[in-house]
Parts: C-alpha cells; structure tokens; sequence
C-alpha cells in the first residue's frame, strides 16, 4: 500500500468535482490518502504515524503544507496570529511573524516534526519521500525570509534531516532549495491558488515515477 499525506492540494473531496487530482489519475489500486484541507504539519505528521500502525504500509509520500499552520494546536499564539493577520504588509504583523516568538515555535515544530517522521519512518523499513508542497513562510519580505533560512540552517536537526528522501532539501532558493508548487502550471481561479488540472496532470507522472522504478 503507498500511503499519501498533506492538505487540499491532494484531497479530492475537498476538489469535488472541481478538478481531477493527481492522485485520482494514478494507475494504483492500492493507495490510501490522508490528505485533508487545513491540514498543518503537526497533523499531517500524525495522520502519517496512525495509518502506519493501522495499516500494512509499503511506502509513504509526505506533501509537507505552509509551516505557519501548526499555530494551529497552540491558542494563544494562533489567535495572536488571527489578530495581528488583518493588518496585512504592516511591519508589526511582519514583525512578529519573524522576530518574536512566533517564528521560534514555528521553526522548531516542523523541524523536530520532519525529523520525527523520518526516523518513525526508517525505524519502520518503510521507504519515504518528502515534498515541502506550498511555500512555507508566506506574508514576509525579501529579508525577513533570508531571516528564516538562517533559522533552518542553524537549527540543530538541520544536518540530519535525510535531503535524499526529501526533494528539494532545504526548500528555500536561497540554500539551494525548491518546493513543489514552484512546477505550479495553473490554478483553480484568478483569486484561488489551489492547484488547477494542468498542474495535477502534471504532478501525476511527476510524483509517482519514483515510486514506480
């Protein structure tokens, strides 16, 4: 069985019939999807360590979703979030995104959840593959997100995160990274940027060449 874990992006109930998602196309009978819209990283970690004990796993495919999404488990700091979020490009949302405590917890979590599942994951047998699917830290500038590189590469796990089962390791350009909605062909809508056909048609040979060789 090849599980698969992440957001919306690969949840066809949340697509409906909307768009034809890339897992929906794959000539695999034996597949079972986790993925949910809203989904943070926390979550998808958790969703992943459950159906790996439910199930008679073969392989995994992680789509890792925006880091800033684990604010969810934690009230105060998601609601300091929600509060400070409508003031949009202000420095002080900006601010506090990056240099107060937010930008901390929210490193550390996807930090220690990424390696967490790798080591969960290779304790198992279980081959694996990481994608970092949407841009981790959206809202910042240009130099607050060189401020979030330099949280990765100092972070005491950075070394030991496996980059040969995690594509595009470490995700940001300016480390030599990428993540998957870079390939991004098309979207949903003008104002909605989950991924359209083309993109998911896209991603349906890409995603899966490797499981299959």
């Amino acid at each position: 069985m090849i599980l698969i874990a992440g957001d919306s992006n690969h949840d066809q109930l949340w697509y409906g019939d909307k768009v034809k998602t890339w897992i929906s196309q794959v000539d695999e009978n034996d597949i079972l999807n986790v993925s949910q819209a809203g989904y943070g990283n926390d979550q998808i970690c958790n969703a992943v360590i459950k159906a790996v004990e439910e199930n008679d796993v073969d392989r995994v495919i992680v789509l890792w979703s925006q880091w800033y999404r684990v604010l969810k488990q934690p009230v105060k700091l998601y609601n300091r979030y929600n509060e400070l979020k409508p003031l949009g490009n202000s420095k002080k949302f900006k601010d506090w995104l990056v240099f107060d405590q937010c930008s901390d917890y929210v490193t550390n979590e996807n930090m220690n959840r990424f390696y967490l599942l790798q080591s969960f994951l290779k304790d198992k047998n279980i081959p694996y593959t990481f994608y970092q699917d949407l841009w981790p830290w959206p809202h910042l500038q240009h130099e607050q997100n060189l401020d979030t590189a330099k949280a990765i590469t100092n972070h005491p796990l950075y070394d030991l995160i496996d980059k040969d089962n995690f594509w595009g390791w470490p995700i940001l350009p300016w480390l030599g990274g990428k993540y998957l909605a870079n390939l991004r062909v098309d979207s949903l809508s003008d104002t909605d940027l989950h991924y359209g056909q083309k993109t998911h048609n896209l991603l349906a040979k890409l995603l899966m060449k490797g499981v299959r060789q």
